[in-house]
């Protein structure tokens, strides 16, 4: 998937961090939205001649941030987007923080090819007590007919701690098993390696059982143990396409 997506298995995606947009107390009133498109556009010049394989915009000037869009901010996000989009050269993505639906809804009007969020978990963060929707973000992406729309999920938020104590390896594997995974009719799930399995049936297509399900697991060690399988350390996105 990653491949398939950057052109490259261990692409450099550079940031566009758009300035303040309207509505976020340090906007600039005075040189309004031309100012953070043209500041926006060398940004871009700069990281594609400097051979970047993807770009990614996000609203980090828009602190203190908001667990949900404002309606003026994400409108703002969605015309810097649209505006830029004709010099950018490389895949696309966006990250509206800290709104996971926002950020598939954004992703969607603007055609970006993937995007980035916080899609699960409870934290306790500097912005309150944060409790991302995983499942409105996954059923408007369906909604809108954007299967193709590749989504990263961040594990370890920022500015926050997790409510709970389970390792970020646990949470990793339970987002990618409750959120992250798309099953097909005899087709395996795409987890955050891009690798696919097949699911084990009966004779008529059904699940064949505890029997078929140990021979499923198997072969998925079988595929971590492969070195193209194998998870980098530390790595803290699940991938979901």
């Amino acid at each position: 998937m990653i491949e398939s997506t950057f052109g490259s298995r261990k692409p450099i995606i550079a940031m566009i961090h758009l300035a303040p947009l309207p509505g976020s107390p340090l906007y600039d009133r005075a040189g309004g939205m031309q100012k953070i498109v043209e500041d926006s556009a060398r940004d871009i010049e700069a990281l594609q001649e400097g051979g970047v394989d993807a770009v990614m915009f996000g609203n980090e000037g828009d602190r203190p941030y908001l667990l949900k869009a404002s309606a003026e901010s994400l409108a703002a996000m969605a015309f810097a987007v649209g505006a830029l989009k004709p010099l950018i050269k490389v895949p696309f993505g966006v990250n509206y923080l800290w709104d996971p639906v926002a950020t598939v809804g954004l992703a969607v009007a603007s055609g970006a090819r993937f995007a980035r969020e916080i899609f699960t978990g409870v934290y306790d963060s500097d912005m309150g007590l944060w409790q991302p929707d995983a499942a409105a973000a996954l059923r408007l992406r369906a909604d809108c007919g954007r299967a193709d729309l590749k989504l990263m999920f961040n594990i370890n938020a920022e500015f926050a701690a997790p409510v709970g104590a389970r390792p970020i390896a646990a949470r990793a594997k339970s987002a990618v098993f409750s959120s992250a995974r798309r099953r097909h009719p005899g087709v395996g799930t795409d987890d955050r390696r891009g690798g696919r399995g097949r699911q084990p049936h009966g004779r008529e297509g059904r699940p064949a059982g505890h029997a078929g399900l140990r021979q499923h697991r198997r072969q998925s060690r079988q595929c971590r143990r492969h070195p193209a399988g194998r998870r980098r350390r530390g790595h803290r996105h699940a991938f979901q396409g």
